[in-house]
């Protein structure tokens, strides 16, 4: 009698182990999946953190906000156009946004936070560049 109560119980706590972990593992919140962003948390996420970057003073930090929301916003609209792109042409148009988006930053920047971000650029590249097939670093 003693005996089926600790299997039962075993089950039960198995069971409920079970259950919380496949939960847990399929939680679709906004906080863990960037895609659901919409572009206004996408803005506020990219600027706060120029803000910790950079330093950015208060008017710096509404335009690059402006700015960053525009980006989203424009990257939103065009996903679709995108798609019945062939590659070297989508590789082409948003190459060009890139650089738009760089010029205009470089109207907001200071010449000293512009080079903090090109480094950050950069080490952003190296460390893409460092990882490997399975998402890991290498070194």
């Amino acid at each position: 009698m003693n005996n089926i109560k600790v299997k039962a119980l075993v089950l039960m706590i198995l069971a409920f182990l079970t259950f919380s972990a496949v939960s847990y593992s399929q939680d679709d919140s906004k906080q863990y999946s960037g895609k659901n962003k919409t572009p206004e948390e996408f803005a506020k996420k990219r600027t706060d953190r120029l803000n910790q970057e950079l330093s950015l003073s208060e008017d710096q930090y509404k335009k690059v906000y402006d700015l960053m929301l525009t980006k989203a916003s424009e990257r939103k609209a065009n996903k679709e156009k995108y798609k019945n792109l062939e590659k070297t042409e989508r590789k082409e148009l948003k190459k060009q946004s890139r650089e738009n988006f760089m010029k205009q930053m470089q109207g907001i920047l200071t010449q000293e936070q512009i080079s903090k971000l090109e480094k950050m650029k950069a080490n952003k590249k190296d460390k893409h560049r460092n990882k490997n097939k399975n998402g890991k670093q290498t070194r």
